[in-house]
């Protein structure tokens, strides 16, 4: 079976279209290892040796946990870099640094490595005494990342990777508060003027830009192939906030911010980190803006396709298709929406009479597991885009109806 155009092995193989591999002919995961100097120090494959798997995540703030699963002892330390690709994939799907390794000569009958994404040196690292007066927040950010990230860690940067609002910040002072102390009320500051994300991603590469809207991919409940999945269960109990009743750090009242949605009554005390007044204000809404977003929220489980393997992050959309046929009724006519059945949609099949649920939910957490035996990743999902988005998407939505309708 050749790939699908558009993949990026389209064109190879003997005539012009790489066939299907079998499942074993490619690695579930290979690991590259590299010391604290990053000099490499081996590559480990799944089935070759002792090595029998790997689990791994991804948060909004990159590279997250992960661990190494061996039969025997391996030669790997703490602070080690480790570098984990799927299958086939040109991409690394994760980077991050041992925290913790089995001692040689225990008594152990598991050899399991774990640790965090690079993103975890952040965290050990105070903000001592940084100072800013009427600075951006792209000034800041260079500032804290040339000065102290990059000479204290591996991290590296990427300035197409960092894209901040055009926010000047009036006064800022870290008071030896730890580094994710500081973006995190940086991020809020951006947030009044979007959505935005901080972390380290699976390029060890520092990130600090808008949060993407883009779908990522779509998935069909009960449907067979790549994009299909088994179950799709959300759910609604989370609540929005109305009002915050925001006081600075010294506890004095500045000012109240109101939600101008049509939720229930929810209201707040917040305390600002130590912002002058006005950029205060525009942290709180930065925090109003995205509770406003969390209204819906869901788990699922999606397969890893063991070649050209999708890297899915926590950034951007996915949306779900699911079709539930009513209990009382006969057979309906027509085809639901995602069927992918030629005929179906709005010139060629009749009306569906199933509920359907079509969803565009932010991904939140993508937890991978891969051993001898496949892969695959469980998926938190929440937040849902907003309006202006949304409408957007149904938008897309007709023009794909059209598209399906005509058999394209």
């Amino acid at each position: 079976m050749p790939f699908t155009y558009g993949s990026r092995l389209y064109s190879e193989g003997v005539y012009g279209g790489a066939d299907e591999p079998a499942l074993s002919a490619w690695p579930g995961a290979i690991v590259n290892v590299y010391d604290n100097t990053g000099a490499r120090k081996g590559t480990y494959q799944i089935g070759v040796g002792d090595f029998a798997g790997c689990d791994f995540s991804h948060t909004e703030k990159g590279c997250a946990a992960f661990t190494l699963y061996f039969q025997n002892f391996a030669d790997i330390e703490k602070k080690d870099i480790i570098k984990i690709k799927l299958f086939d994939a040109i991409d690394y799907f994760f980077t991050g640094v041992v925290r913790i390794a089995p001692i040689q000569g225990a008594t152990k009958t598991e050899y399991n490595y774990s640790g965090f994404g690079l993103v975890d040196y952040v965290a050990r690292i105070n903000g001592e005494v940084l100072s800013y007066a009427n600075k951006t927040i792209a000034y800041i950010l260079d500032d804290i990342i040339d000065n102290i990230i990059l000479p204290k860690t591996p991290i590296t940067k990427n300035t197409g990777k960092l894209r901040p609002p055009d926010i000047t910040v009036v006064a800022f002072d870290s008071n030896h508060g730890q580094l994710p102390e500081v973006f995190d009320a940086l991020l809020k500051v951006a947030n009044s003027a979007g959505s935005y994300v901080w972390g380290v991603d699976a390029d060890g590469d520092f990130f600090f830009y808008e949060r993407s809207d883009d779908t990522k991919t779509t998935l069909v409940v009960g449907a067979e192939g790549r994009y299909g999945i088994d179950e799709y269960n959300p759910d609604d109990s989370i609540e929005a906030d109305t009002n915050y009743f925001l006081h600075d750090k010294d506890g004095v009242y500045i000012s109240t911010i109101t939600s101008t949605e049509d939720n229930d009554i929810s209201e707040k005390k917040l305390v600002a980190p130590d912002l002058n007044d006005a950029d205060a204000e525009n942290w709180a809404e930065g925090i109003l803006a995205e509770n406003e977003r969390i209204t819906r929220s869901a788990a699922i489980n999606w397969q890893v396709w063991t070649w050209s393997p999708q890297l899915l992050v926590a950034d951007g959309n996915i949306r779900i298709i699911s079709n539930i046929l009513p209990e009382d009724a006969e057979t309906p006519t027509g085809n639901p929406y995602g069927s992918g059945t030629y005929g179906s949609g709005l010139y060629g099949g009749g009306q569906y009479q199933g509920f359907n649920l079509d969803d565009v939910l932010r991904i939140i957490q993508v937890d991978y597991f891969v051993g001898s035996g496949g892969a695959g990743r469980s998926i938190q999902l929440g937040s849902r885009p907003a309006q202006l988005d949304v409408e957007i998407i149904k938008l897309r939505k007709d023009l794909t109806d059209l598209r399906v309708s005509l058999g394209r």
